[in-house]
Order: C-alpha cells, then sequence, then structure tokens
C-alpha cells in the first residue's frame, strides 16, 4: 500500500464457505461483490484488506489479486482501483446483480 499515514480500507473480516460448496467459484463471487460495493462506498476507500487464515486462504486471495502486506504476516490488499478482473463480462453480471 501507499506510504501514508492514513489510507481508507474496507477489511473483509471472514469469508467462508462450507466444504460442501468449495470449488464451485462462490468465495470469488463473494470478493468480487465486496469489491464492487467497497467502489462505491461513500467514504471512498482505497483497498480491500484481509486476513488469510492459513496458507491455502492467502493463495485464493493472491489468486484474485491481493498482495501481501508486508507490515502483517498473513495479511493482503487489494487496490479498489486495481481489480485484475474489472470490467469482465462476468463483473458487470455480478454488478447487475448486486445493484
Amino acid at each position: 500500500m501507499p506510504r501514508y499515514p492514513l489510507v481508507p480500507a474496507a477489511l473483509i473480516g471472514r469469508l467462508a464457505i462450507s466444504t460442501r460448496h468449495q470449488g464451485q467459484k462462490i468465495g470469488g463471487a463473494l470478493v468480487i461483490d465486496a469489491v464492487l460495493r467497497a467502489s462505491r462506498a461513500d467514504p471512498a476507500v482505497f483497498a480491500i484488506l484481509v486476513d488469510a487464515k492459513d496458507g491455502r486462504a492467502a493463495k485464493f486471495y493472491r489468486h484474485l489479486g491481493f498482495q501481501p502486506l508486508t507490515s502483517r504476516t498473513g495479511s493482503l490488499f487489494l487496490p479498489v482501483g486495481a481489480a485484475p478482473w474489472a470490467g469482465s463480462p462476468s463483473c458487470a453480471r455480478t454488478r447487475a446483480t448486486t445493484s
């Protein structure tokens, strides 16, 4: 993240999918929805933060474009304006259903 003393950010506190429903891209859809909502938030946020509970969770977030925070082990961030899937057709469909 930029080297500013205060940067507005949103934290995804807990994200879990039951083992029965894992692998169906539900978690990714929930993260995309959170980023889309954050991009429309007032006040605006610069980034989404997550605290990965383990290496598997960190891999999931990195797959979505999150980057590790050097100042907090296990924490990752995604600048709202830099989401790698922004503008994709599936993102537009998610935007239409969450509005």
